[in-house]
C-alpha cells in the first residue's frame, strides 16, 4: 500500500510539473528582424512616392522582403505536430488570404484613384480575386502552399532544396520572358520559395547553425561579407543576357548573405519594444504603409517641401507612428480585419509567430 502510495505521488507530481510548465519565450530577436525590415519597407515607399537624387534603396533591396519569406519558412512546421494539408491551408485563409482580402478591397478604390487607373468592378475583382493587389502577400501565400505540398510529399530538406532551387531558376526564367504582374504573383512565389526552404532547413540546424555564426564579430562579419558582394555584383559590369543560372545564383547569394547580416543585426540590438511591436504586427503595417506615406507625400508636394533624402526618412518614421496608431485601432476594435473569426491568437502566422 505504501509503495503503491508512493507511485500515485510521483506520477501526480510529473502530471503536476507537466501542466505548469512554462510557455517558451518569444523569439524577440525575430520580431525585432522583421521590424527593421517593415521600416524599410516604408522608407522604400518614400523614395518611390517622394524622389530625392539619393536612393538607397538598391542597398537594401535584396534581402528586406526575402528576409520575411525565410522567417516563414522558419516555423511554417512545427516538428512535434505538423499540421494536415486541410488544416494548413485553413490557417492559410485565415491569417494571410482573409487580411489580404479585407485590406485590399478597402484600399483598392482610394489606390485606383491616385494612380489614374480604371475604376470598374471588373478591374477590382481581376486586381483582388486574381492575386495581383499586393503582390508580397500573395507571393507568401502561394510559397507557403507550394512548400507544404513539398513538404507533405517529401519530407526531406535535400529534396526540399532541390525543388526550392529549380523553381528559383524557373521562376528567374518566367519573370524574364514576360515581367508582367501574373496570377496570385506565382512568378515571384517560384523565386522566393528557396528562402522559405532556406528557412525551414535552418531551424532544423539551429543550434548548430548559431554556435558556428556566434561570435564577438560576427555581425562585423557578416556586414562586411553583404557589403562586398553588393559591390561586386552591383558594380561588376553584367551582360543583359546572362544565363539564368549566374541571375539566380547571384540573387540567391545576395539576398541570404542580407538575410543572415539582418538576423545578427536583430540579435546585437535585442531589447527594442517599438521594433518588436512593428514586427509582431508586420501584416498590418504591410498592408497600411503604401496609402499613408502617399497621403504624407502629396501633402509635402503640396506645401513645397524641397526633396530632400532626410525628408525621405521623415516620411518613414512619421508614416510609422501614424500606422501604429492605426494598428492599435484594429487590434483593439477590429481584430475580424488581421485573422478570420475560426482562428484563435496563437494561430496567428505571420504577425505573431517568433
Amino acid at each position: 500500500m505504501q509503495n503503491m502510495f508512493s507511485f500515485n505521488l510521483i506520477k501526480n507530481t510529473v502530471s503536476s510539473t507537466v501542466v505548469v510548465s512554462p510557455v517558451p519565450q518569444r523569439n524577440n530577436s525575430i520580431d525585432i528582424a522583421r521590424g527593421i525590415c517593415m521600416f524599410l519597407v516604408m522608407l522604400y515607399h518614400s523614395e518611390c512616392y517622394f524622389p530625392t537624387s539619393i536612393h538607397i534603396q538598391p542597398f537594401f533591396a535584396p534581402f528586406f522582403l526575402t528576409t520575411f519569406f525565410f522567417i516563414t519558412g522558419r516555423y511554417i512546421v512545427k516538428e512535434t505536430a505538423p499540421l494536415s494539408f486541410l488544416r494548413k491551408l485553413k490557417r492559410i485563409f485565415a491569417t494571410l488570404v482573409w487580411p489580404y482580402l479585407i485590406f485590399t478591397t478597402l484600399i483598392w478604390l482610394p489606390k485606383a484613384f491616385a494612380h489614374g487607373n480604371d475604376v470598374t468592378i471588373k478591374s477590382m475583382l481581376y486586381d483582388v480575386l486574381g492575386g495581383t493587389a499586393s503582390w508580397f502577400v500573395a507571393a507568401l501565400i502561394v510559397c507557403e502552399i507550394l512548400f507544404y505540398i513539398f513538404y507533405k510529399l517529401f519530407r526531406n530538406e535535400y529534396i526540399l532544396l532541390i525543388c526550392g532551387l529549380s523553381l528559383l531558376i524557373l521562376g528567374t526564367y518566367l519573370k524574364r520572358v514576360d515581367p508582367a504582374p501574373s496570377f496570385w504573383y506565382y512568378k515571384e512565389a517560384f523565386v522566393n520559395l528557396i528562402f522559405v526552404c532556406l528557412g525551414y532547413i535552418w531551424s532544423l540546424h539551429y543550434n548548430v547553425i548559431q554556435k558556428t555564426l556566434s561570435g564577438k564579430y560576427s555581425l562585423l562579419a557578416f556586414t562586411s561579407l553583404y557589403i562586398a558582394l553588393f559591390a561586386i555584383f552591383r558594380y561588376t559590369p553584367v551582360s543583359e543576357y546572362d544565363g539564368i543560372m549566374i541571375d539566380s545564383f547571384k540573387s540567391l547569394v545576395l539576398s541570404g548573405s542580407g538575410i543572415v547580416f539582418i538576423l545578427k543585426l536583430s540579435e546585437f540590438i535585442r531589447n527594442q519594444p517599438v521594433l518588436e511591436y512593428i514586427g509582431r504586427n508586420s501584416i498590418l503595417y504591410y498592408f497600411l504603409n503604401g496609402g499613408v506615406i502617399l497621403i504624407l507625400s502629396k501633402i509635402l508636394n503640396k506645401i513645397n517641401i524641397p526633396h530632400y533624402y532626410v525628408i525621405d526618412f521623415l516620411i518613414a518614421v512619421i508614416a510609422t507612428a501614424v500606422i501604429t496608431v492605426l494598428v492599435w485601432i484594429i487590434n483593439r476594435y477590429l481584430p475580424f480585419f488581421k485573422r478570420f473569426p475560426w482562428e484563435n491568437n496563437r494561430s496567428l502566422h505571420f504577425a505573431k509567430k517568433g
